[in-house]
């Protein structure tokens, strides 16, 4: 599992729940700059590459099964990095560090 998950790397998981939402549950699920909507399931058969986009929202808001790809050993999942801008986490630490510094630079 990898790209915007919270603990990227191999696992193993048993064949009761070699699925999606076993696989993005035990790397740590996916992160804020994570784009659920364009999870690609990576998988080589021979000397051909497929992919196939899983829409991890659709997965866990509306219960779309057909969303939860049965896994097979060395499939990849990769999580793109979105475009959003995490407020909290990106920009009020900046105009936090603009008032701290106004205030003690202050007469």
């Amino acid at each position: 599992v990898m790209g915007e998950v919270g603990k990227p790397g191999m696992y193993n998981l048993g064949w009761d729940n070699m699925n999606v939402l076993a696989a993005l549950s035990t790397s740590g699920g996916i992160k804020l700059k994570g784009k659920p909507k364009h999870v690609a399931v990576i998988r080589q058969t021979g000397d051909k590459v497929q992919m196939r986009e899983i829409n991890f929202d659709a997965l866990t808001a509306k219960a779309d099964l057909s969303q939860n790809v049965l896994l097979q050993d060395g499939d990849l999942i990769f999580v793109p990095k979105s475009n959003k801008i995490d407020f909290f986490g990106e920009i009020m630490p900046i105009i936090q560090s603009g008032y701290y510094l106004k205030q003690i630079t202050k007469d």
